[in-house]
């Protein structure tokens, strides 16, 4: 593995974000927004107050065009484009506070309010960086940052990922998502990116944080692995499942297809009153169930209503009874619970479709 040690300002950072020649969405990254308020504004003092902070790393690719379309150079040349898979948090806090989208808070630390340039001292409480005293906006553009670029294979890369994170508290999710590679970090990305996991399903900011949302879709692709003995939804039995996505891929991307169609179906059906059912907890059962349906090519529009159905069935309210909540208890990864549930909600959905007589 070679590394190549690269120091720009703050601003030149920006500048190669805003053309493209920085990428923050390497696959096997962290979701931005990890830090706290309090950890951000500590960095943002850090930059103008000539505290040492830690190195980025990247690794790199050749790319001829922007996301756009158009070409980075006239002659349609290539350019580097650094991949960052070590300082993305950093990163994200200097573009979003250089952008004004964030305010330091009224009350800072008081080690953290005010930094010093050239023996004068300078509050940054309370403020964006546009009411940053000119001075210290200068400071914070100017500043150098090290750039580590690394040139090595896959493997390489993602072990010098886990060593560089290993004391960050990564989820046991980022953990597997880290072992499992660039191409699979790639595949979850687009699938976590689809329309249905965005406005039909409800992941809390901080599921989002964790990467829950990737761990429910891990959990389906367990239920629809035809090759796979479900034990449970433990964290241990999901890092085991995860484990296996290299060496039987052709059986896990025929899985990633049903998982990305049962997506596109769920996301046309114009789903209204079922929000409560559409989580985390429940999103694995979802996509099992909706198979059904899949498998005798029912419309999306039946699906919607079966689904707005078992909502109210599972308040009491609809007129086909579940006893689906008997599986909620005692926790959600244990086997019994798991198989509990998807024959429940599978009873309640046939039961539906030969009262509305669909196959009729």
């Amino acid at each position: 593995m070679e590394t190549t040690t690269i120091s720009w300002p703050v601003s030149q950072f920006k500048t190669l974000y805003e053309s493209e020649k920085i990428n923050l969405d390497y696959p096997i990254q962290r979701p931005p927004g990890q830090w706290k308020q309090k950890e951000a504004e500590g960095f943002i003092n850090s930059l103008a107050d000539d505290y040492p902070v830690p190195a980025l790393y990247s690794t790199f690719h050749d790319a001829k065009k922007k996301s756009d379309g158009t070409y980075f150079k006239r002659d349609q040349g290539a350019v580097k484009v650094y991949d960052v898979i070590d300082g993305l948090q950093r990163l994200t806090t200097i573009f979003s506070y250089l952008d004004n989208k964030w305010a330091t808070s009224e009350q800072m630390d008081e080690e953290d309010a005010w930094v010093s340039i050239n023996d004068e001292d300078y509050n940054i409480e309370g403020k964006y960086f546009k009411d940053l005293d000119p001075v210290v906006q200068g400071k914070i553009k100017s500043r150098m940052l090290t750039l580590y670029r690394v040139e090595g294979t896959e493997r390489e890369i993602l072990r010098l990922f886990y060593k560089l994170n290993s004391g960050m508290g990564l989820t046991n999710q980022q953990k597997y998502k880290a072992k499992m590679g660039v191409k699979w970090a790639h595949i979850f990305a687009e699938l976590r990116n689809h329309p249905a996991m965005r406005d039909v399903f409800h992941f809390s900011e901080g599921q989002l944080k964790k990467s829950n949302n990737e761990l429910a879709l891990i959990q389906s692709m367990m239920l629809l692995d035809d090759t796979y003995e479900l034990k449970d939804f433990s964290s241990k039995e999901i890092g085991i499942y995860s484990y296996t996505f290299n060496k039987d891929i052709e059986n896990k991307e025929k899985i990633v297809g049903i998982l990305k169609s049962t997506l596109d179906y769920i996301n046309s059906a114009e789903i209204k009153k079922a929000k409560h059912i559409l989580n985390k907890t429940h999103f694995p059962i979802v996509i099992h169930t909706a198979q059904l349906f899949l498998k005798d090519h029912i419309k999306s529009s039946h699906f919607a209503k079966w689904i707005e159905e078992f909502s109210k069935s599972l308040k009491g309210k609809g007129d086909i009874p579940t006893a689906y909540k008997d599986y909620m208890k005692g926790g959600s990864t244990k086997k019994t619970n798991i198989l509990g549930k998807i024959s429940e909600m599978e009873r309640h959905c046939k039961e539906f479709i030969n009262k509305e007589q669909i196959l009729a």
